[in-house]
This record gives structure tokens, C-alpha cells and sequence, in this order.
């Protein structure tokens, strides 16, 4: 590098100037969708190469060591959920301060008799660990409405929030609906909460490509553990099908798993609500490659296609049919 362009580098970056994150640049950059509760911040990232060896200027050398030796966190490393979780009259309702967290993991209810399925529902959840607009999501987060919840009937449970520190400690609250929460001074409404979780859950795994495994048993009935699986991104590695009276599902073939997996890949907007499955119709349990538990069935339309309802009110239709499957009830 020549002496006059070293002296411009030099005068156009003081010692003192600020110093950008990558990871944390990137994290927020990435956010995709915005659900109308994250607050949107706007980063200019200024970048200086040297023409000659190409040189990046603006990051130190123990922050490029740091970044080169941290592996980035684990969402299935994250702290597990105490068992069993408070009652609502004995959990703690007030989190002081997000200043520090690294990770969030949800807390279903399991109810007082679980079944081994949905405990290993439980067991197969990824956590938040990009925790980088947290603060901000929750703070955008609607202000708790007691009129709301006087008008509505609720039954209460045991769900809650686990957040867990840098310094080790973790701080469990209770997150069920219609139950006021206070975050850094912002009283929220539990289940609003879960859902600003929920979304920032979804960010993440757009972001990232982490995998994992399920291996606990394909139970039948109605689900008890939220997640974020989404058609279209995550893939189908397993499954099985539910008939009437049915406590387990009954594996399906090689050849179902790539119809369901190839038919999952390419959904469609749901553009009929009005169409209902007779109550004896089967019920596919899939899993997903991130360990989601996945319930579908045949929206009772004419053609008929599998139904897929989500978490966050959304939902879409695959392009099969259990009855394509061979599947009959």
C-alpha cells in the first residue's frame, strides 16, 4: 500500500470509530418479515479495501479471533424446561430487563397426564438463539388489553418462557393468554408474547439451515405442541397415518413418504375455509427434519388436498389427497 493511500485511510478512519458486528449486521439484515410488530432499523455499513492487498479496515484483530472460534449457538442446546413447570397462581410474571439474554425457549403446558408422544414433542423443540431484535420485537408488542380478555373465556395453564443468560441464570415466565406479563417495563399479554416468540422463530430458521432428528413416537389426535414447521421449507423424512380410535399412527411406505414430501414442497393458498372433513377421515403425523410433529388432513373439499393450518392463523393446501396416498378411512 503506498504512503499517500495509507495517509487517506488513515484520515478517513479516526481510532476511535466505531466498530461493526458482523454477525449482528447480518442477523438484522436478514430479517425477512416484519409481521407488523418488529420495529425496522435502518444500518449503513461502511467498508474500506486497499487496493492492493485488497485489506478490509474497520474490525479488530480479537474480534476477527472471537468470531473465528465461537460456533454459532445451538437452538437444540438450550437449556431444558423445568418439570414439572409453576402453577399460574406461583409463577413469576415479570422479566426486568432482556439486556444480556442469549436464548428463549417456549414452555408448553403438558397437561397433568402427558402422553409419551407429546413429551417427546416437547423434547425435539429448537429455541431462539438469535436473540439480536428482541428487545425491539417485544417492545412492539401490544400493550395488555384486560377488557380484551374479560370478554373472552380462557382456560388457564401452565405455559410459559424460559430466557436464559449469559451469566448462566435462567428466569421462567408464564406466558399463557389473556395473563399479564411485564418485559423490561412493558406489560404484555402472555399468549401475544409467545406469539412475538414465535415469530422471531420463524425469522431464524429462514435464516438458518439447522437439522434435526425426531425419534419419539407418531401419536394420533389433536396437537399439543406448538411449532414453526412452514410448507415449503422444511422436508418430510417420516410419518404416519391415523384412523378413527387409532393411539399411534401406522408408518407409511417409501414411496407415500416421497409423495407427502414432494406434495409439502408446493403448497397453495387455502382459498376455501368453508370446506370440512367428516369426522372419521384420516389423519396424516409427519415429521419434519428440523423434529417437528406435523398433523394433516383432507380439507373435505372437492378435489379434496391435504390441510395445513398455522400456527400463526395462516394456512395452505398441499396438492395430494390421502386418498392419491392409498389411504382410506
Amino acid at each position: 500500500m503506498s504512503e499517500r493511500l495509507r495517509d487517506l485511510l488513515e484520515r478517513a478512519v479516526p481510532d476511535d470509530a466505531p466498530v461493526f458486528e458482523p454477525h449482528a449486521l447480518a442477523a438484522t439484515a436478514r430479517r425477512r418479515r416484519d409481521r407488523g410488530r418488529a420495529v425496522g432499523a435502518g444500518l449503513a455499513v461502511l467498508v474500506l479495501a486497499g487496493v492492493a492487498g485488497g485489506a478490509v479496515i474497520g474490525t479488530r484483530g480479537d474480534d476477527r479471533d472471537r468470531m473465528a472460534t465461537d460456533p454459532p449457538r445451538d437452538p437444540y442446546g438450550v437449556p431444558a424446561c423445568p418439570a414439572p413447570l409453576p402453577e399460574p397462581t406461583d409463577a413469576v410474571t415479570e422479566v426486568d430487563s432482556l439486556a444480556g439474554v442469549t436464548a428463549v425457549r417456549l414452555c408448553p403446558d403438558p397437561g397433568p397426564d402427558p402422553a409419551p408422544g407429546t413429551l417427546a414433542e416437547l423434547a425435539a423443540l429448537d429455541a431462539l438463539v438469535e436473540v439480536e431484535d428482541l428487545a425491539e420485537r417485544v417492545a412492539a408488542t401490544a400493550d395488555f388489553d384486560p377488557g380484551r380478555c374479560a370478554a373472552i373465556s380462557v382456560v388457564s395453564d401452565r405455559q410459559s418462557l424460559q430466557f436464559t443468560y449469559a451469566d448462566g441464570r435462567s428466569v421462567l415466565v408464564a406466558a399463557g393468554a389473556c395473563s399479564p406479563v411485564t418485559v423490561a417495563g412493558h406489560e404484555v399479554d402472555g399468549g401475544h408474547l409467545v406469539g412475538t416468540y414465535l415469530d422471531a422463530l420463524d425469522a431464524q430458521r429462514d435464516d438458518r439451515a439447522y437439522r434435526h432428528a425426531y425419534d419419539g413416537p407418531l401419536t394420533c389426535g389433536v396437537p399439543q405442541v406448538p411449532n414453526v414447521a412452514r410448507p415449503g421449507r422444511e422436508r418430510i423424512v417420516g410419518g404416519g397415518v391415523c384412523r378413527v380410535d387409532d393411539q399411534e399412527a401406522t408408518p407409511l411406505d417409501a414411496g407415500q413418504l416421497r409423495m407427502v414430501d414432494d406434495a409439502w414442497g408446493r403448497p397453495d393458498r387455502r382459498t376455501d375455509e368453508s370446506c370440512a372433513a367428516p369426522g372419521t377421515a384420516p389423519q396424516l403425523v409427519l415429521v419434519t427434519d428440523r423434529g417437528d410433529v406435523v398433523r394433516l388432513q383432507d380439507d373435505g373439499c372437492a378435489p379434496s388436498r391435504l390441510a395445513w393450518h398455522g400456527w400463526d392463523a395462516d394456512g395452505a393446501v398441499l396438492p395430494l389427497s390421502t386418498a392419491e396416498l392409498g389411504i382410506t378411512p
